[in-house]
């Protein structure tokens, strides 16, 4: 079998597995939710106030390689993306899941185990419902480090939100964090819709 394949499987999956277990419904977070320790609160209220102006505004769709500075601090070091109609495009449906955001280190890969997965990363979506923005779905992941087969290395953390609809409006608070609690750059884009291999 080629082994490309296989470690495209196993990432995959992976990737998955860190998602699912760490998703956050929203009705269970406060404005102090956590991000990795109680030192990185990540403020699902205060991103969602009409008083925080986004550090980027799009109109339709989300440029394919918007890589945020390493140094942000809205709402408790987060970044935020306003983004307004979108696009047909990037609101398909998927067998797998549906399209989405999502947020990604963007740095240089920590080259240990502590590093890796003391390193954290969120992303809470809410949408534009009359004036206001609702939260919808907040999601924190870690750092994955892998020892082995095919490669040892540090994958580093990022979060999905799935589930968007054309024509609506959408904020994106997003965050990077080292173990220091200190902000990172970060990819905001958007999250295709995935199906099964033919």
């Amino acid at each position: 079998m080629d082994k490309r394949n296989v470690w495209i499987g196993v990432t995959a999956v992976l990737a998955g597995l860190v998602s699912a277990c760490s998703d956050a419904p929203v009705d269970q977070l406060t404005e102090d939710g956590e991000l990795g320790t109680a030192t990185q609160a990540f403020a699902t209220v205060a991103c969602g106030r009409e008083s925080v102006t986004p550090h980027a505004t799009f109109e339709g769709s989300l440029p394919a390689d918007f890589v945020s500075p390493q140094s942000y601090n809205k709402c408790t070091k987060s970044f935020i993306v306003d983004l307004f109609n979108l696009d047909a495009h990037q609101a398909q449906t998927g067998i797998i899941h549906d399209s989405g955001f999502e947020v990604g280190y963007r740095g240089p890969a920590p080259t240990n185990r502590a590093e890796c997965e003391a390193m954290g990363a969120g992303i809470i979506v809410y949408e534009r419902v009359d004036d206001a923005w609702v939260a919808l779905e907040r999601v924190d992941t870690t750092g994955f480090f892998i020892e082995g087969f095919p490669i040892t290395g540090c994958f580093g953390p990022g979060a999905a939100f799935h589930g968007v609809e054309a024509g609506k409006s959408y904020r994106i608070a997003g965050t990077v964090r080292d173990g220091a609690n200190v902000t990172q750059p970060m990819l905001i884009s958007h999250a295709p819709a995935l199906n099964p291999p033919q």
